[in-house]
């Protein structure tokens, strides 16, 4: 079975969503599933099955 995780949020950067796709993707694979992530990262990759999709953009809206 293959797996894609899309992750909005770079994974270059501490936050709970990263940590989250991160810790699942690793968890998917070692139970045999080829687990990739797919996410945007502000310098290198940190695991090597992730693919990065290019920088951040940052987005203000609604006063956040």
């Amino acid at each position: 079975m293959r797996v894609g995780l899309v992750c909005p949020y770079s994974l270059t950067l501490p936050g709970g969503v990263q940590a989250q796709v991160l810790g699942l993707g690793r968890v998917l694979r070692r139970r045999g599933i080829d687990a990739r992530i797919l996410a945007p990262c502000d310098g290198p990759p940190p695991e090597p099955a992730v693919t990065a999709l290019g920088n951040s953009v940052p987005a203000v809206g609604n006063g956040s």
